[in-house]
Parts: structure tokens; C-alpha cells; sequence
């Protein structure tokens, strides 16, 4: 996997957290595997992004579990007695946006340019999170205080550059088009 893409993703989620939580949140980085394709999903909750340009495709995910994002948010939000379910799930698709985001920034700083989709959230136990990019898949695990969770990353370089046409990339070789919606970042 390109370093140029992974490395901000995994730098992302620790500033992220840490700028969430004013660094009261302890964070760390696990080992990394190759994840296989259809292996099910070691969280409950998953916020997934995709993300297309003119060398290549990917996607990443955060993938929680309850005790997980129930950790995240009570050093987010403190003095919150409840955590109603669905803002669980909306903190999730919020917290993939903003470190797919901060990313992104960094990643243009190196010269790695994307367009963004919007996140999509997977819900439920054994659920598989559909990436978009077919590459290997670097499984990340992230241990906090109390749980863990994993960050998904696949990036699949095109042997033919995609070309922009507005909100979608085409590449003339195959006919791909991948049509994105640009996330407000």
C-alpha cells in the first residue's frame, strides 16, 4: 500500500481523537494485518468512505465497537449521562468524515489528490464493510483505555490515470466512470 495514503490516515485518527477528547483520550496504534476481502467486521458500527482521483482508487473505514464509540463519546461529551443509539452511529459517520478529511489535506500536501463520497455507515454485528478499491486491505487496530477499534485502509493504484470530468473521474482505457459527491471538507 502506498505510504503516501495510509500514513495520514493513521496519523488523522490519532490527531482527530486527540483534538476531539483535548488529549484526554489514550490512544494506541496496533499491529497491522492484511485484512481478507470478505472476513467479517470486528465492530458493531462502521463509517465508511470512498474516495476516487486521477491515480488511483480507495476507501477507508472506522469500524467500532459498542464499547468502543461509548468510550470515544464519554471523553467527547462529558456530563452525558445517556447516549441515545443514534447519535452513536452519526458520531460514527462524523468521526470517519473528519479523519478522512484531515487526511485528504495531507495527502494534497504530498500530492495524492481525491474527491470524496459521502459516509456511509454500516450498522449491525457481522456486518462486511464494502470497499470500494480492489487492493489489499491494512487493518489497523486502535486500543483505547476500556475497547478497541479498526481502521480499514485500501488503496488501488490505476495503471491508467483517470481523467476529471466534474464530480466524476473516467478512465479512457477501460470506461470506468466513478462518480463521487465531493464531502464538504
Amino acid at each position: 500500500m502506498e505510504t503516501l495514503f495510509i500514513n495520514p490516515v493513521l496519523h488523522s485518527v490519532k490527531h482527530v481523537l486527540s483534538q476531539s477528547t483535548q488529549g484526554k483520550l489514550e490512544i494506541k496504534t496496533g499491529k497491522p494485518r492484511v485484512r481478507p476481502p470478505f472476513e467479517v467486521s470486528e465492530g458493531i458500527i462502521s463509517g465508511v468512505l470512498s474516495m476516487s482521483g486521477p491515480d488511483g482508487l480507495a476507501s477507508t473505514a472506522l469500524s467500532f465497537s459498542n464499547a468502543s464509540i461509548l468510550e470515544i463519546t464519554r471523553f467527547m461529551m462529558p456530563g452525558m449521562d445517556t447516549y441515545d443509539e443514534h447519535m452513536l452511529h452519526d458520531l460514527a459517520g462524523e468521526l470517519t468524515n473528519m479523519v478522512i478529511g484531515d487526511a485528504k489535506r495531507q495527502m494534497e500536501d504530498k500530492g495524492l489528490h481525491f474527491q470524496l463520497s459521502l459516509p456511509v455507515r454500516v450498522i449491525g454485528p457481522q456486518h462486511i464493510i464494502p470497499h470500494r478499491a480492489n487492493a489489499p486491505i491494512i487493518q489497523v487496530p486502535f486500543h483505547l483505555s476500556d475497547s478497541m477499534f479498526y481502521v480499514e485502509a485500501v488503496y488501488q493504484k490505476l495503471t491508467t490515470p483517470l481523467t476529471s470530468t466534474g464530480d466524476s473521474w473516467t478512465s479512457n482505457a477501460s470506461g470506468i466512470t466513478a462518480t463521487t459527491t465531493p464531502s464538504p471538507t
